[in-house]
């Protein structure tokens, strides 16, 4: 290759990584890493009303919007509901990059769009070489994550927004005495953890610093609008994410069982609880892990961070678009309003 074609490819290299630079997910990367980014993305231009993918697409490229507007829908039979919105500077479709699936929701320009894709192969290098890469993602994908879930749970209630319902008070201090501290041995809390892939860190970690607690049926374990600051795991039962939609009472959200994690987004972004969680059956068991210890965790290795890291945002993946289908069972029910 003449030297001149070389000299016009670096500087169209270079030019493309300052531009990448933009984006909060990619800042804080070191110039090695990001041109190795900057070597796998497609740039993309879009006009008003195109579509970027659509539901049912077996997609897994992650976006990031450069400049335009990007609406996420699904439609209804009473027309399309606008699920979110992404602005310049925001990635998007990393659902179907955590998890992988068919699209759950239409990606739409509202404007004309300048964007970037990047296969969910190419990334998976870079993870592969660089666990603090990896990690970096997904401390970003959980923040997102976390934001979309709770914007999709307060989409729910403006489906009854001429409701009225008194807010409720915080947990009382025969509330919080229902659950009863127990112990539990460490063996049978590391076979729990096993079950969800976690590493050998991890387990000694969350195994040694996890307490446990006990609820029965229907107990409040913590109530919308609490602080929170511990991640829950169930050792045993189930339980119950609910939203109190006004004028139409408790709606399940999900039922969560054995295994599973919740509570998680509190520790991400320091937002009051944005549902209730309850004990579904007597005997429920979690063990709790303080916002405190899970820092210590994600410090300690940073393998047994990035697995940690995947597996949270899996299941907020998962449980976000469950919501979603909430959202629109809610719309049709409500007459389309």
């Amino acid at each position: 290759m003449k030297p001149k074609v070389e000299e016009t490819l670096r500087q169209d290299l270079l030019n493309l990584a300052l531009r990448l630079r933009f984006f909060s997910l990619l800042k804080e990367l070191s110039d090695e890493n990001l041109f190795t980014i900057a070597k796998k993305v497609r740039e993309l231009s879009l006009k008003t009303g195109e579509l970027i993918f659509d539901e049912n697409d077996e997609g897994d490229d992650l976006y990031l919007l450069e400049k335009g507007s990007i609406k996420i829908k699904k439609e209804t039979p009473f027309g399309e509901q606008i699920l979110s919105r992404i602005s310049e500077g925001d990635f998007f479709g990393e659902m179907n990059f955590i998890d992988p699936a068919t699209r759950s929701a239409d990606a739409v320009c509202e404007e004309d769009c300048q964007l970037f894709a990047v296969k969910r192969s190419d990334l998976e290098h870079l993870f592969e070489r660089s666990k603090e890469v990896a990690v970096h993602f997904y401390w970003q994908f959980w923040k997102s994550l976390s934001k979309r879930t709770r914007e999709a749970n307060n989409l729910l209630k403006t489906f009854f927004e001429g409701s009225t319902s008194s807010p409720k008070p915080p947990l009382s201090q025969e509330e919080i005495s229902r659950s009863k501290s127990i112990s539990i041995e460490l063996d049978r809390k590391i076979q729990l953890l096993q079950d969800r892939g976690l590493s050998a860190k991890e387990l000694r970690l969350l195994a040694a610093f996890s307490k446990e607690e006990l609820y029965n049926r229907d107990d409040l374990i913590f109530r919308e609008g609490d602080e929170g600051d511990k991640l829950y795991i169930i050792l045993d039962g189930k339980v119950r994410i609910t939203k109190h939609i006004p004028g139409a009472g408790e709606e399940a959200l999900a039922i969560l069982e054995k295994g599973d994690f919740f509570g998680e987004m509190a520790l991400i972004d320091n937002q009051p609880r944005s549902a209730d969680a309850k004990a579904h059956v007597n005997g429920t068991t979690v063990l709790t892990i303080s916002r405190q210890v899970l820092n210590e965790i994600l410090s300690v290795d940073i393998e047994s961070a990035y697995q940690f890291l995947s597996i949270l945002c899996r299941i907020l993946t998962q449980r976000l678009r469950e919501i979603n289908l909430k959202i629109i069972q809610w719309r049709l029910m409500s007459g389309g309003f």
